[in-house]
């Protein structure tokens, strides 16, 4: 499964849980409230039940359930039928059940049933009224197997209707991507030709101009050589739309799987790049300097690294004061915090500007941003494509203070696996 089907098929599940989670929640909450109100009306029902039942101390008559049990002051025991054995049987309950300055109540457990009791003084007659709790324990007993119900079966639904919205929601998403790189290509094939087209003008007009040159003796060689120059730019420029044309592309097959794409060396792309900023780094009147070492391949789309390297050296020469370098060398990746982890190509553009602030080494990979230090520059996009183009390739860049001071920005690319 490539990475945009797991992100889509990850995204399926997500909807779906949060579906059934909301429902789960909605069940618990509703349960919750209907619970307490259950328990609370049977707090109130017992109570009023045992309060009558103390205070009327009726011998017969009673409510299934219910008893009532009175001593009096000779110590004389009189129970209604279902009294348990255990109610008031003791002369030192009587005793203490006199001492009370109110009705107490608690429970009685008397072999298999349980009751709530009430315990007062009534002129002189310890009375005691119990109420067995077994009904209001089934009645709580039937509302929660009636929740698990009820939330088993929301659950079904919602995970039901979820997944089905999450397929749709996720289609739409699919849809969008799909018409996304069919644009895509559409528009990178269509402008292959008249690139390409351009790019052959440019060149067979440069030929021409250097014959003529060799002929005419009456044009100033001055002219000559700004006119090649300005044809040599537009040679130069279309060849970089090509390469932004190849790029879209390349990056619509690295999106569909990140395993594709070609071997690049990125030794070889640096010096390439140096090269065709050579003239640039002149304008600005500042020194690009190489360190190059021999590094295994990368895997990825040759196009999109080389704009990734040139879009950091130009950074850098805009923000340099004299000297830009470039390297490429090979260092140990990092498994779980520790070196040893699979090998990778390091990229580095050393500058000796101001350097980045401590709080820009996050935010110069944002669109647009600008740095907390005063400057004239901003970063533009040029560092957010370049964090772009490495994450897609697997990779990690970040932004640090230079060796020799300065600002440095490190990238890392894993080597291609054989």
């Amino acid at each position: 499964m490539t990475t945009e089907g797991a992100d889509r098929a990850r995204a399926r599940r997500l909807i779906s849980l949060q579906a059934l989670g909301g429902a789960l929640a909605g069940v618990a909450v509703a349960g919750l409230v209907v619970l307490g109100v259950v328990l609370v009306g049977q707090r109130r029902d017992l109570d009023s039940q045992l309060r009558e039942l103390v205070a009327t101390t009726p011998t017969e008559g009673l409510p299934a359930g219910t008893w009532v049990v009175t001593v009096d002051a000779s110590g004389s025991r009189s129970a209604t039928t279902g009294a348990p054995e255990e109610a008031l049987e003791q002369q030192e309950q009587v005793e203490a059940a006199r001492r009370l300055p109110k009705a107490r109540i608690t429970e009685l457990q008397a072999g298999a049933r349980e009751y709530q009791t009430m315990t007062a003084v009534r002129r002189g007659v310890v009375v005691q009224a119990g109420v067995e709790l077994g009904p209001y324990e089934g009645e709580r007993h039937r509302l929660l197997v009636g929740l698990l119900l009820a939330a088993v079966g929301a659950g079904a639904v919602a995970l039901w209707l979820g997944t089905r919205l999450a397929r749709r929601a996720v289609g739409i998403w699919e849809q969008a991507l799909t018409r996304q790189r069919r644009f895509v290509a559409d528009a990178s094939h269509e402008l292959r030709t008249p690139l390409a087209r351009i790019a052959l003008r440019a060149d067979l007009v440069q030929r021409r101009l250097a014959t003529d040159r060799a002929r005419s003796a009456d044009v100033e060689q001055e002219e000559w050589s700004r006119l090649a120059s300005d044809v040599a730019l537009l040679r130069r420029e279309a060849t970089g739309l090509a390469d932004v044309v190849e790029d879209l592309l390349a990056a619509a097959d690295l999106d569909e799987s990140p395993e594709s794409g070609e071997l690049v060396d990125l030794a070889t792309l640096a010096r390439d790049v140096a090269s065709r900023n050579e003239v640039l780094a002149e304008q600005r009147q500042r020194t690009l300097g190489l360190e190059v070492e021999e590094v295994p391949p990368v895997r990825g789309a040759e196009p999109a690294l080389r704009r990734a390297v040139d879009a950091l050296v130009d950074n850098a020469l805009r923000h340099a004061e004299s000297r830009v370098v470039l390297g490429v060398r090979t260092a140990e990746g990092w498994a779980g915090g520790t070196a040893g982890g699979a090998p990778m190509v390091v990229v580095t553009v050393d500058d000796d500007g101001p350097g980045f602030a401590a709080g820009d080494t996050d935010r110069v990979f944002e669109r647009f941003v600008r740095g907390t230090a005063s400057s004239e520059h901003g970063f533009g996009i040029g560092l957010s494509l370049v964090r772009d183009v490495v994450l897609r390739h697997q990779g990690t860049v970040t932004a640090q203070t230079a060796p020799g001071g300065g600002g440095r920005v490190e990238v890392r690319l894993p080597v291609a696996q054989a």
